[in-house]
This record gives structure tokens, sequence and C-alpha cells, in this order.
């Protein structure tokens, strides 16, 4: 059984007459990598942020482990452990390491943000993958490659 799959994924953007994504049917099993290529315009980032609940389909449907799941935000796509690697950064150069990391999925006190329980998350995943990295520098601050 896949792990992720998607069948019939259409997306038209009406405003503009682009049909972005066409009966599209694409299969992941666990533990595999997909490479998506194509030419600008294919419809490659549109599907992601599909998957990611950045954008809705029109139509089709998203599978994960067999079951049909609507993603329809990136919040609930990260309760299913669908997340994407945006092929542009999408960084808040004010913010620090640790706040853009936690961004969408933050850690709170009550309504605000839990800078501190942020820190420690951020740097133990640092720590765990060889990333030096201080998690309270400002983003503004890193080399591209730390970026």
């Amino acid at each position: 059984m896949p792990y992720l799959q998607t069948e019939g994924i259409t997306k038209l953007y009406p405003d503009s007459g682009v049909l972005a994504n066409d009966d599209v049917d694409f299969v992941v099993q666990q533990q595999e990598i997909h490479a998506v290529v194509g030419e600008n315009g294919a419809g490659k980032t549109t599907l992601m942020k599909i998957l990611c609940g950045l954008e809705q389909a029109d139509s089709g449907r998203i599978l994960l482990r067999g079951r049909e799941v609507r993603v329809g935000s990136p919040r609930v796509a990260a309760r299913l452990g669908i997340g994407m690697v945006h092929q542009h950064l999408r960084l808040i150069p004010e913010f620090s390491v640790a706040e853009n990391v936690v961004l969408g999925a933050e850690p709170r006190r009550r309504l605000l943000l839990d800078r501190q329980t942020a820190l420690r998350r951020v740097a133990q995943v640092a720590e765990r993958y060889g990333f030096a990295i201080d998690a309270a520098q400002s983003v503004s601050r890193l080399s591209a490659s730390q970026m």
C-alpha cells in the first residue's frame, strides 16, 4: 500500500485560465524520495502546495496510508506528517532561527510564543543532525548556506 498517493488532482486558476494540474496521479512508498521535475509552469509547485495544504485542489483525492485525507491547511498537513521544503527561502529576517523553524507550529504559553521551549527544541534538532547554529540568532545575521 502506498504511503502517500494522489488520484486525479486537478487545479484550475479561473482568474488566469491556467490549468496547473490536470488529473495528476502520484504515488510515494514509505522511505522513498522523489524528485518532481519539469518545465516552468508544469504544475510541480502547485501539486506540492496542494499536498501541504497551501492550496486546494478543484478535484481529486489525497490518500495517506490508504485512507483519504483532506489537507485543508499547512497545520493539518503537519499533523498528518506532510511537510514541504520550499525551493525559495521563506524566512523572516527579523525573527530568530528558532522563531522561523517553529512558525506555524509554535509552542505556546497561554496565547504567547514560548520562546524558551522553541529555542530548546530547535537546538536539540540542530545538535541531533550535527548542525552548529545558534537557535537564538537572528536569521538576518546568517550566511546563505546557514539559511
